[in-house]
């Protein structure tokens, strides 16, 4: 998904994130006061991953979000698999909800309306995280959940199409999940810590030949 253009706004709030629901990823970035260098594909479209296969959406994933892992190439399916950034908390209070909070000023996920049917092994809310890598072809990308995962991944089926080079902003796709309540990130019931480094979702696509020899070049690379 692009947007080829925006108008900065001020119109920033403290607490923005936990007033916000299903935003749009460029307009709560500008809210939130990340610097226009930070934000703009411009800033990607003639470095390192100009004729990238998979590209950062902008120069702070660049920076700080590792590139999706290769999994597998079989029968023309590429297979990758996200893996966070930043540590996330969980605290499960008193009155039963539940606190939760990463560090980074580009949150690694926001509040989001939707209402799925939650797993018993999740605690009992949704949020969605942003791509923060893009594969840059014109097909079909499915999200999936990640073996091992702290988080629990509402499977779903985004287009993508190639990035036109005078985008501004590159708006990432948005993958609904829960946190799991159970596993090797609870210290106890009512505390759990995600480490940088977990999985968090898988990425599958279908691609021609001339597809996968670019990625197959780009890990290689890379």
């Amino acid at each position: 998904m692009e947007k080829p253009e925006i108008i900065q706004s001020n119109n920033h709030k403290f607490n923005i994130w936990h007033e916000t629901y299903d935003p749009l990823f460029f307009d709560i970035s500008i809210r939130s006061r990340l610097p226009e260098k930070w934000l703009s594909y411009q800033y990607i479209k003639n470095a390192k991953y100009k004729t990238s296969p998979i590209k950062p959406i902008n120069r702070y994933v660049e920076s700080l979000y590792p590139c999706p892992k290769l999994l597998s190439i079989k029968d023309n399916i590429v297979t990758l698999q996200q893996e966070n950034h930043a540590d996330f908390f969980l605290l499960l209070k008193k009155d039963g909800s539940l606190y939760n909070v990463d560090r980074p000023w580009m949150r690694q996920y926001y509040k989001t309306k939707y209402e799925p049917q939650i797993p018993e092994d999740c605690f009992n809310y949704v949020y969605k995280f942003y791509t923060p890598w893009y594969v840059d072809f014109d097909g079909e990308v499915i999200y999936k959940q990640s073996e091992n995962s702290p988080f629990y991944i509402y499977e779903f089926t985004a287009k993508h199409n190639l990035v036109n080079q005078y985008t501004r902003y590159l708006e990432p796709n948005f993958v609904p999940f829960s946190f799991k309540k159970i596993g090797n990130h609870m210290i106890d019931d009512g505390f759990g810590k995600i480490l940088r480094g977990n999985s968090m979702f898988d990425i599958v696509f279908k691609a021609d030949d001339i597809m996968i020899n670019r990625v197959r070049e780009f890990y290689e690379k890379n």
